[in-house]
């Protein structure tokens, strides 16, 4: 997985997708340098890193491409990347952790535990 500055949401492999079984939740227009196309996003992508959790929608990449983290799911949960230094380190912020805990609401916070098996893990190098 790649920590992409230039995404804006979680990006990921047809392949990861279909191994994940996460469902469709919509299709949408994207511009590209090639022209304007068709992209399906999918819903309940959950992402485990530094500690933080989360559940996010995801852009499907066709073509095996390597999966890009971008910039919502880094700092809904309170990740920041540090370019010089090239590390992500949760921030120790606790009310960016509680907005983003107050944000996900009770029903969601509850669901999560019926989709463990469809969660991404990440290691620290």
């Amino acid at each position: 997985m790649l920590v992409d500055t230039g995404a804006t949401i979680l990006c990921l492999p047809t392949e990861a997708i279909a191994h994940l079984g996460l469902e469709l939740f919509k299709e949408v227009d994207v511009a590209t340098a090639t022209g304007l196309s068709k992209a399906r996003i999918f819903q309940d992508a959950w992402i485990s890193l530094l500690g933080r959790e989360g559940n996010f929608e995801c852009l499907e990449l066709p073509g095996g491409r390597d999966a890009l983290l971008g910039v919502i799911p880094l700092e809904a949960p309170g990740i920041e990347l540090t370019l010089q230094k090239q590390t992500l380190n949760a921030l120790t912020c606790n009310l960016c952790r509680h907005l983003f805990e107050d944000s996900l609401g009770a029903s969601a916070a509850a669901s999560t535990v019926g989709i463990a098996h469809r969660s991404i893990g990440f290691c620290e190098s």
